[in-house]
C-alpha cells in the first residue's frame, strides 16, 4: 500500500501491517484462516478493543514461533477480523513470511 487511496480502499488506517501474499495448504496460516490479501495489523484478543500492533514482519514472526495460541487482528475486505494462531504451530513457510 504506497497510496492513501489504496490505504483506504484497504480499509487501513495507516501502512503497519503485515501483507499476506500467500498460504500454503495445510499449513499454520491456512489453519488460522489467513487468506491472501489479509493484512494482519495486530495481536489480541478483541477486534473492538485495543491491541498490540504490527509494524512488520520482523515484530509478527517470534510471536508466531513462540507456539503459543495467538490472536491475530486481521483487515479483510475492509473490516477487522480476528483469527487463531494455532498453537505449537511449526515455523511459517516463506510464503507465509511475507
Amino acid at each position: 500500500m504506497e497510496t492513501l487511496g489504496e490505504q483506504s480502499a484497504a480499509g487501513l488506517g495507516s501502512k503497519a501491517g503485515v501483507i499476506v501474499l500467500a498460504v500454503e495448504p495445510a499449513s499454520p496460516g491456512a489453519a488460522a484462516g489467513l487468506r491472501p490479501r489479509d493484512v494482519i495489523v495486530g495481536t489480541g484478543s478483541d477486534v473492538h478493543a485495543a491491541f498490540q500492533p504490527i509494524d512488520d514482519v520482523a515484530a509478527l514472526q517470534p510471536l508466531l514461533l513462540a507456539g503459543h495460541g495467538l490472536g491475530l487482528i486481521v483487515v479483510r475486505d475492509q473490516a477487522r477480523i480476528l483469527l487463531q494462531w494455532p498453537r505449537s504451530a511449526t515455523p511459517p513457510t516463506n510464503h507465509e513470511r511475507r
